[in-house]
């Protein structure tokens, strides 16, 4: 499965943020954006337990090994993917890590 994540960062911590997000195994893409959100990372996870572990131990633990974020919301949208099956993909929305 896939998943995007949302991630709102204090500015002086937006790039040793984007250096730690960027060490993540599970890690396809991330890109630094404007608008609601600083920062939107796709993970990949086998499955919903991979990928809450992937948020919950490694995500949210960024910056000292403190829990600096908050899990906002999760969504789960069902599409199709053009060999006519369904994937499903996550978004979750961090508040400030």
């Amino acid at each position: 499965m896939l998943a995007f994540v949302n991630i709102f960062v204090e500015s002086p911590s937006m790039d040793d943020t984007v250096q730690a997000l960027s060490t993540l195994d599970s890690l396809v893409d991330l890109y630094e954006v404007t608008g609601e959100f600083d920062i939107v990372i796709l993970v990949s996870a086998s499955d919903i337990e991979e990928f809450r572990d992937v948020l919950k131990s490694k995500v949210m633990k960024i910056r000292g090994g403190e829990e600096h974020g908050k899990l906002c919301s999760a969504k789960s949208t069902q599409m199709a993917t053009r060999h006519g099956g369904a994937a499903k993909i996550y978004v979750a929305q961090i508040t400030s890590i």
